[in-house]
């Protein structure tokens, strides 16, 4: 019996199934050729329609949650300076004979 850490041992047949498993990840790994790592690799060329699109889309995912963000601060910061300059402001008086 194999022991990897306090608590757990791993038995023969599963370190058997462990590096089996191991060197198949390994083989698949380095036969996939680097082209396929992602959709701007594999259009690649400058000027590319599809790269381009693909470049906005991210900038866009990525922007999204930053201007969520933003727009709830700037609410909250507009909402506590109005009740700040109405507390500020002197009650006005009503004209004489209005009621």
């Amino acid at each position: 019996m194999m022991r990897l850490c306090a608590g757990y041992r791993m038995t023969g047949g599963g370190s058997r199934a462990f590096v089996a498993a191991s060197e198949a990840w390994v083989f698949l790994a380095l036969r996939a050729p680097a082209v396929f790592a992602c959709a701007v690799c594999v259009t690649g060329g400058a000027g590319d329609p599809s790269a381009d699109a693909y470049g906005w889309s991210v900038l866009f995912l990525m922007a999204a949650p930053y201007a969520v963000a933003g727009s709830v601060a700037a609410w909250l910061i507009y909402r506590y300076r109005r009740a700040a300059l109405e507390d500020r402001a002197p009650e006005q008086a009503e004209p004489a004979g209005v009621k």
